[in-house]
């Protein structure tokens, strides 16, 4: 069982009372043995310091022994992962983390009506590190260039040792026969971070001339507001729009989902701004490769696949195509939010929105729990 050091979670709303205006090096209060424990799911956390390095290699550990006890013990478990953005890092009473841990319990009680004799243990991983720099409500807009040049300098680091981990176990669990979930969440600059180091297995699974193929390396892939420029996408968008029989087939669940809110300002000035000179510099051979630089995906309007609304008579939300869908049944959607699923450049924080994401899971618990082989409670 994974334990969790409590050490300094009082000191985090005085210190920021104290602290109107400063430096945040790291997260103090989150040392050694990082993990926590409820009824419903496992939570570890496992941070990253500005270059990409571990803060504490015993997180790791914890993680990796945990893993292994799963592997023992032939136990499958769905496994959600979630890497923070811009102005957030793994501070207890942080947004993103409460917000995380509401979408595992949305997880458990899915997965306990799907399979209600034997539901799949729920693992989340929350990947920290120092997207928040400074406590000030106007001052920390100015670290949004910073932030974007170490979050790309953790996407180049030991998280992807993490990555790595977690794919071999999703490997071994299938390769016994076991229904495993693994599902990859990144908001903001954790967008561009889940990105940067699952790319290839998503343009490989996306040309895949096997409709029956499945991704390498996650079940899913949901990025949130990513702070991503739009060129990156473009693989993907051409190949999907090749003419010809359909990759996937209608009953297929979402592989990749980029949720972008109507309006997140940081995605539409900010970035924009910091792209403006590079833009001049680049030669573009089509009008929407033009379009695509020093912008986000989801603020391309032929990239989109669906609206996001919520709620809506009387549901959490509302998903609906746009007409724009690039192929039928494609696993890859773009989709548009409205305010009152994501706020701005929010991440999980709204009620309206975990709810979606749970069902995105539920998607694939259904598709996967169904398998041939055993399957296990923790």
């Amino acid at each position: 069982m994974l334990q969790y050091s409590p050490a300094g979670q009082g000191q985090i709303s005085e210190r920021r009372r104290r602290l109107l205006i400063g430096n945040c090096p790291r997260q103090p209060d989150r040392r050694g043995f990082v993990a926590d424990a409820s009824g419903d799911y496992e939570l570890a956390i496992v941070e990253f310091d500005d270059q990409g390095c571990y803060y504490e290699r015993a997180q790791m550990a914890a993680l990796a022994d945990q893993v292994a006890r799963l592997v023992r013990q032939d136990t499958d478990a769905v496994i959600v992962v979630f890497v923070h953005g811009w102005n957030h890092n793994a501070d207890p009473l942080d947004a993103g983390l409460l917000g995380f841990r509401h979408v595992l319990s949305i997880a458990a009680r899915h997965e306990r009506q799907l399979n209600p004799a034997r539901p799949r243990s729920i693992l989340g991983i929350f990947v920290g590190w120092r997207g928040r720099t400074l406590f000030h409500p106007v001052l920390e807009y100015l670290t949004f260039w910073g932030r974007q040049a170490a979050g790309r300098r953790v996407a180049g680091g030991s998280v992807r040792e993490l990555f790595g981990l977690l794919r071999r176990y999703r490997d071994a669990r299938r390769a016994a026969g076991g229904c495993p979930l693994l599902a990859v969440i990144g908001h903001s600059f954790g967008g561009m971070i889940v990105y940067s180091v699952l790319s290839q297995s998503l343009i490989e699974y996306a040309s895949s001339p096997d409709p029956q193929d499945s991704p390498r390396f996650a079940d899913l892939v949901l990025l949130i507001n990513p702070v991503l420029e739009a060129t990156r996408y473009l693989p993907i968008y051409d190949i999907l729009r090749r003419p010809g029989v359909p990759l996937h087939g209608h009953d297929t669940p979402p592989v990749f989902v980029c949720v972008s809110a109507r309006n997140d300002w940081p995605d539409r000035i900010l970035f924009p701004l910091g792209h403006a000179a590079a833009r001049m510099m680049q030669r573009c051979r089509s009008r929407l490769e033009r379009r695509c630089l020093g912008r986000t995906i989801g603020n391309i309007r032929p990239f989109r696949t669906h609206r996001l609304r919520g709620p809506v008579d009387g549901e959490m939300f509302s998903l609906t195509p746009t007409g724009n869908a690039n192929r039928p049944g494609t696993p890859f959607w773009i989709v548009r939010a409205g305010s009152h699923v994501v706020d701005g450049h929010d991440g999980i924080s709204h009620e309206p929105f975990q709810e979606f994401v749970g069902s995105l899971l539920f998607q694939h618990q259904g598709r996967t729990s169904h398998g041939t082989g055993p399957h296990s409670a923790a």
